[in-house]
C-alpha cells in the first residue's frame, strides 16, 4: 500500500504536523473564546455601572438589550447597536462554533504531502483558513493572514470596542439632562 512507503521519520514528522496544527487552532480558539467570555464580563460590568446592581449578571446580550431598550434613540443606543452588529456579536457565533462544531482548523503553508510523501520545508506558516475570514472582516483575502497576526487584530479590536462602549458610557452617567448617575 502506499502507506508502507512511508518512513518512520515521515510519519514523526507527519504526527508533529499534526500535532502542531492542533495546538496552534487549540490556543487560537481558546482565545477567541476568552475574548467573548470576556465581552460577557464587560457586559456585566458596564450594567452595572449604568443600570444598578439589578443588572449585574446580564452578560452581553443583556447589556445590549438593556442599553438599546434604554438609549435605542440616543449616540450611546447607536454606539450600541453598531459595536454589538460589527464585532460581538461575529465574536460569539464563532464562540458558539468553537463550542458545538470545532471544525475550523489552522491551515499550514510550507508543507506539501504528495502522494504520502511529505517534504521537509525550513519553515512552516500557519494561516486563518477561508472560514475563518467569513467571521471576521478584518483580513483581505491578499493580506497577511498570519495566524498571530489574526490573533493580535482580533484582540485589538475587540479591546477597542470596548474601549468605545467605556466612553460612551462616562457621558450617559454624568449626563443630567438624563438624570444618569454613576451607581459605583
Amino acid at each position: 500500500s502506499a502507506y508502507d512507503s512511508i518512513s518512520p521519520g515521515q510519519w514523526e514528522r507527519i504526527e508533529a504536523l499534526i500535532h502542531s496544527q492542533n495546538h496552534v487552532t487549540y490556543c487560537f480558539d481558546n482565545l477567541i473564546f476568552n475574548l467573548a467570555s470576556m465581552s460577557d464580563y464587560f457586559g456585566n460590568y458596564i450594567s452595572l455601572y449604568l443600570y444598578g446592581p439589578k443588572f449585574q449578571n446580564v452578560k452581553w446580550s443583556g447589556f445590549v438589550n438593556k442599553s438599546l431598550d434604554v438609549h435605542r434613540e440616543l449616540e450611546f443606543g447607536e454606539l450600541v447597536a453598531l459595536e454589538n452588529r460589527e464585532w460581538f456579536t461575529k465574536i460569539h457565533s464563532f464562540r458558539g462554533d468553537i463550542i458545538h462544531k470545532k471544525v475550523l482548523k489552522a491551515q499550514i503553508d510550507g508543507f506539501e504531502f504528495t502522494h504520502f510523501n511529505p517534504q521537509e520545508v525550513p519553515k512552516l506558516d500557519f494561516k486563518i483558513n477561508s472560514k475563518l475570514k467569513q467571521y471576521f472582516h478584518i483580513f483581505r483575502d491578499n493580506g497577511d493572514n498570519d495566524l498571530f497576526r489574526c490573533a493580535l487584530k482580533i484582540s485589538n479590536r475587540t479591546l477597542q470596542g470596548m474601549m468605545n462602549l467605556m466612553e460612551g458610557s462616562e457621558k450617559i452617567a454624568f449626563d443630567k439632562k438624563h438624570h444618569w448617575t454613576s451607581k459605583l
